[in-house]
């Protein structure tokens, strides 16, 4: 197939060192067929608390998946990357493990879906996130996978959501949790009880800001610029936070604890739509009928919540260093309370604040992963060398870049 040098426009993508390394990961893939970049996302702050109802800052990362589909006449999807080729039929169902069981997932659900007969593809997809570093490489390949074959087939335009990129993020969070959504009836998922806040995240971005969005279904809370003068720094602690065998039940544990703890709210405050409506004099209430790991449950999300909200309080003054110390004191609740921590990501957030930044934080589901750091922009670079040194890990400068996009200038959605 052709190649061509891309040209991915200032008003799409308006960093620079974005646009390169997007240019950088479609080079030499057709370029005529269906261009699709879906980013990682950081969370900044909000831990655990999307599928509780909670609330959450994001931004979306220079670093992403890049996707490119053509329509094909046999009844399969075909996806390759660098992992390896899967054959998805349409018509049967498939088995597969690791990055396969995301791929088969969202096949099986379009198929269950759309209304009538959906046309095969071949995606190939090729990325610069690391593997399982808490940069939700997952759900940007079940994004990724679902634009990039939907709109090659076309049957993206069949699917009955309205025209809202929230209420996609909130149908593709379903897909992968395998649970019904609205009218649409669920499929096995991967096996992950999480939320909707890193599909939100690599959709609704945009660049240079923070969005905080409350969930279950997404709301825009409220939305800053960047601090002015810093950069996102990512380390990676080396390892992987895999969603699958014990991990997989380590990550759930927490979801699992949070609707017990609601089931109990329930029957105090039988209008609770979510955890994370309730009020202090709620919290306090819940906090007597409970005790062992469900009240440590709840004081983790009550920490986190709070720290959320100094956070924004923080953004709404511009005062980077409160929203600095609000970061610094959702780790500590989550070294604390919520038990998702290891050795190295704690290792790391300290490592991180001794050679100098404003505040450091493990992020994602935990039990691995990575750490954000806020640094002072002229800094970057000696803290990327004082970092390294210290711990063996990758350290990647980012910036808050934009949700997802075609090349061709079209919308991801509504198609």
């Amino acid at each position: 197939m052709p190649d061509v040098m891309l040209d991915i426009p200032e008003s799409v993508v308006p960093d620079e060192v974005q646009r390169r390394q997007v240019a950088d990961l479609f080079r030499g893939m057709r370029s005529d067929g269906v261009r699709v970049f879906v980013p990682g996302r950081i969370e900044l702050i909000g831990q655990h608390v999307d599928y509780a109802g909670g609330s959450s800052l994001t931004v979306a990362t220079r670093r992403g998946l890049a996707a490119v589909a053509g329509p094909i006449q046999e009844p399969l999807v075909r996806v390759r990357s660098a992992l390896g080729t899967v054959e998805i039929p349409l018509n049967r169902n498939a088995h597969g493990s690791g990055w396969e069981k995301y791929a088969i997932t969202v096949v099986r659900r379009v198929v269950r879906n759309v209304p009538g007969p959906v046309g095969g593809a071949e995606v190939v997809i090729r990325g610069n996130l690391p593997p399982a570093a808490g940069m939700s490489s997952s759900s940007a390949l079940v994004t990724a996978l679902f634009l990039a074959w939907g709109h090659a087939a076309g049957w993206i335009r069949s699917l009955p959501l309205s025209a809202d990129k929230r209420t996609l993020a909130e149908y593709l969070s379903a897909v992968e949790n395998g649970r019904p959504y609205q009218d649409l009836p669920g499929e096995p998922g991967v096996g992950t009880l999480g939320g909707s806040q890193d599909h939100t995240a690599v959709l609704c971005s945009e660049s240079g800001q923070i969005k905080r969005y409350r969930y279950l279904r997404p709301a825009l809370e409220g939305q800053w610029a960047w601090p002015s003068g810093t950069v996102p720094v990512v380390l990676d602690s080396g390892v992987q936070a895999e969603k699958s065998g014990d991990r997989l039940e380590d990550y759930n544990r927490a979801s699992r604890l949070s609707a017990v703890l609601f089931d109990n709210a329930r029957r105090s405050f039988p209008d609770l739509p979510a955890l994370g409506f309730l009020t202090p004099e709620q919290c306090r209430e819940l906090a007597g009928k409970v005790n062992g790991v469900l009240l440590q449950r709840l004081r983790a999300f009550e920490w986190e919540m709070a720290a959320v909200e100094d956070a924004s309080a923080s953004l709404d003054r511009g005062d980077t260093a409160g929203f600095a110390a609000a970061i610094n004191v959702s780790q500590e609740g989550a070294e604390r309370l919520l038990g998702n921590q290891i050795p190295q990501t704690v290792q790391l957030a300290r490592a991180a604040r001794q050679a100098g930044a404003l505040c450091a934080k493990s992020f994602g589901a935990g039990f691995g992963g990575a750490v954000w750091a806020l640094v002072a922009e002229e800094d970057t670079a000696a803290f990327a060398d004082r970092v390294r040194q210290q711990c063996a890990a990758g350290v990647f400068v980012e910036a808050p870049g934009p949700g997802a996009f075609m090349l061709d200038g079209r919308e991801v959605w509504p198609a």
